[in-house]
């Protein structure tokens, strides 16, 4: 499938002394594709929104549109010309207009009749039907959001792209606010880039997710993918709960503090472990021989988490509701499916004896 946007090398700074906010962005867009932008604060993951809007103007870099070149080193195309369609975090719906004035905004080119066939359209896709004589301070904040999305939408646009346009909801409206943008997107086949730093957001709302940290990307792939599978320590710990292991591997088997790990690539010398809580398994043990303490259990209703120590170091664990193990009781962990070993970290050492571990939980 031929891509409907691409980004290419996009390289972007603020200041001549500072170091690049956005540093050489590759990534494609597909028809229908919903891609998430993801990374913490301050990762320029904004800035690579608003270069293709047209907002910022990059340093560097190629952006193309339907084949056709928004930005590279001798053209620059401004954000109206762009056929694409942006909606801000804090929506930015004009006070004095209502619903229908407000989706209408961008359609005063057109004649009074197509106008109105494009927000009634806009409306009905949207689920805001009976509501386009409302201004906006009647409506909830899912409704306001759903009306900067029609408005985005009205024109014709070729892409979407939504900046944090969740953040502003509490956590039960955004969920809900969150599938029904979803599913208008969806309905419509339109294609979309959300930017987001909430991890959960991601995974639930887009197609493939792209990484960003430091002004990079640092892997790109489905939300299955990402999350079972992460590249780098970044990776593994900003996309869900994970525990971080030094090991000294042979073959297919690490050997850690915690006992031997299946891993899922051969591999000789040290090497760090991605262990997610839930591919851990608690036992009761009889002996401190490779057994550790259970030091604390946060019970949330349908799961648990335990912290387990062994010597200097923890382990996370997550078990069903079932689990009984108490704080202070003695217990061995095992994997129930090899582990990630992370890229960068297989080294070609020879074995050196009982693997020196160090430990970095992330909860």
């Amino acid at each position: 499938m031929t891509a409907i946007l691409t980004v290419r090398n996009v390289t972007k700074r603020y200041s001549v002394i500072d170091a690049p906010v956005v540093d050489g962005i590759d990534l494609e867009l597909y028809p229908g594709e919903l891609l998430a932008l993801l990374g913490p604060s301050g990762c320029g993951k904004t800035t690579v929104l608003r270069s293709i809007a047209g907002f910022e103007k990059p340093e560097h870099g190629d952006i193309t549109l339907l084949d056709k070149t928004m930005c590279n080193k001798e053209t620059y195309v401004r954000p109206e010309k762009r056929g694409i369609g942006f909606v801000f975090q804090d929506y930015a719906l004009f006070p004095h207009l209502n619903v229908e004035q407000n989706i209408g905004f961008g359609l005063k080119h057109l004649t009074r009749a197509k106008r109105q066939e494009l927000i009634e359209k806009a409306l009905e896709l949207s689920g805001l039907d009976g509501l386009g004589k409302r201004a906006p301070h009647e409506l909830s904040g899912g409704q306001q959001q759903r009306v900067a999305l029609a408005r985005s939408m009205a024109p014709g646009p070729k892409v979407i792209l939504l900046d944090e346009p969740f953040s502003n909801l509490d956590a039960t409206l955004r969920e809900d606010t969150r599938k029904e943008v979803r599913d208008i997107l969806k309905r419509s086949g339109m294609s979309a880039i959300l930017v987001t730093h909430d991890q959960e957001e991601a995974l639930t709302f887009s197609d493939r997710i792209s990484v960003m940290n430091n002004g990079r990307i640092e892997q790109c792939g489905s939300p299955i993918d990402i999350y079972r599978n992460p590249k780098t320590p970044f990776v593994a710990q900003f996309l869900g709960t994970t525990n971080l292991i030094h090991a000294e591997a042979k073959g297919i088997c690490a050997h850690t503090p915690f006992g031997c790990m299946d891993i899922d690539k051969n591999s000789n010398g040290e090497v760090l472990l991605s262990v997610r809580p839930e591919q851990l398994k608690i036992k009761s043990a009889s002996d401190e021989y490779e057994s550790g303490i259970v030091t604390s259990r946060k019970f949330k209703g349908h799961d648990q988490y335990y912290r387990i120590r062994f010597g200097n170091k923890e382990l996370v664990v997550l078990t069903d509701h079932r689990s009984e193990f108490k704080e202070g009781e003695l217990v061995s962990v095992e994997t129930t499916e090899p582990v990630v070993v992370l890229e960068g970290m297989v080294c070609n050492n020879a074995i050196r004896g009982k693997c020196n571990a160090r430990l970095k939980v992330d909860s």
